[in-house]
């Protein structure tokens, strides 16, 4: 019981990294595409929190924690889908500083763990494949980021496998997708 409380006080805690950003001296005018790649990273955080050790918890508490990440999951998929048809559009209608603005954020902000930048695996591959819109600027930067995913995720793929496996004992009944990795939750 007493690691139900430790786990739910680290979600919490978690939770207040969106305000966190204000302290390393980001504004309040934050753009929306910042803010949606920050969420999806707040929120991909907490379900790796709720459900690393689950099986280890008394059998209310381990519910709770998997109903949160089931939420925190389907947030995320939203936000995902959010965010690829902002950047998508935007690149569409020629507005690649939008793109070099996500790009810029997901390269060099310390925020950004390796394994946070994961979650935009998909983002990259649909930016890459808007055709005519990217200048070759731009165009380098995606593939270089795109590769760097693909080094990085064979980096965690065993790590990150274990924790969706985890997933799947909780009970989570849906399909996610790293890369070209397909897993049933």
């Amino acid at each position: 019981m007493k690691n139900g409380f430790r786990r739910i006080a680290a979600v919490c805690g978690l939770s207040m990294l969106p305000w966190c950003a204000l302290s390393r001296g980001q504004t309040t005018a934050e753009t929306s595409i910042v803010r949606q790649a920050d969420a999806i990273v707040s929120n991909y955080r907490k379900i790796i929190v709720l459900m690393d050790g689950s099986s280890a918890l008394d059998p209310g508490v381990r519910e709770r924690s998997s109903i949160a990440g089931k939420i925190l999951f389907q947030e995320n998929q939203e936000l995902l889908e959010k965010l690829d048809g902002e950047l998508t559009n935007a690149l569409s209608e020629g507005k690649g500083a939008v793109a070099a603005e996500f790009l810029d954020r997901l390269e060099s902000d310390s925020f950004y763990r390796d394994a946070d930048k994961l979650a935009f695996r998909e983002t990259l591959e649909d930016l890459g494949a808007v055709q005519g819109a990217v200048n070759d600027k731009l165009a380098t930067r995606i593939r270089g980021d795109q590769k760097a995913l693909v080094e990085i995720q064979g980096l965690y793929q065993r790590e990150i496998g274990e924790i969706l496996e985890g997933c799947k004992r909780a009970g989570w009944w849906c399909t996610a997708r790293l890369g070209n990795t397909m897993f049933r939750l």
